[in-house]
């Protein structure tokens, strides 16, 4: 058998990385879309203030900006997507960028996987059928996740406390 063949319950990191950056597409051209909507109410003739109290054309304008700051923020993220190329990894490599890491609360025995990726921190994706959580390096576990190797024990603390965790396998 193909030792990087998808098994089940095992999700395919190609398919995590083309779901990852079609999500940060969409989401892109939903909020330009809602941007030119926003913007175009903001200068409209029936926005103008009927009274000192009327701040409809104001609230507007803020939307419009928090928008475009959003638009910002996925076009960079779109954009350092297009240039990643994520590596493959040996069983005994140590989890970095690209990394598709499955990790087990040692509390809970509940298995997780976690996509190290340059952008899309938060999202989470279905790939094949399994729920795979988008992280950065930047985040608290995807910090804590950089340099590990399989079998390594790590504690992240979280809102509910302290936890340990298992890296169970890097792809």
């Amino acid at each position: 058998m193909d030792p990087t063949a998808t098994a089940p319950g095992r999700p395919d990191k190609a398919e995590a990385f083309r779901l990852l950056r079609a999500s940060i597409e969409a989401d892109l051209s939903l909020i330009v879309s809602t941007h030119k909507t926003t913007t175009a109410g903001a200068v409209h003739a029936e926005s103008r203030a009927e009274n000192d109290k009327d701040t409809r054309a104001l609230e507007s304008t803020y939307l419009a900006r928090g928008l475009a700051q959003r638009a910002s923020e996925l076009s960079e993220a779109r954009a350092k997507l297009a240039v990643f190329s994520p590596r493959r990894f040996a069983a005994d490599a140590a989890a970095a960028l690209g990394a598709l890491v499955k990790v087990e609360n040692e509390d809970t025995e509940e298995a997780r996987w976690y996509l190290l990726a340059p952008a899309g921190g938060g999202l989470r994706l279905d790939v094949d059928g399994v729920d795979v959580a988008i992280v950065t390096p930047g985040s608290p576990i995807g910090d804590a996740l950089i340099g590990k190797r399989a079998e390594d024990d790590f504690e992240l603390r979280t809102r509910s406390g302290l936890h340990s965790y298992r890296v169970v396998e890097i792809r």
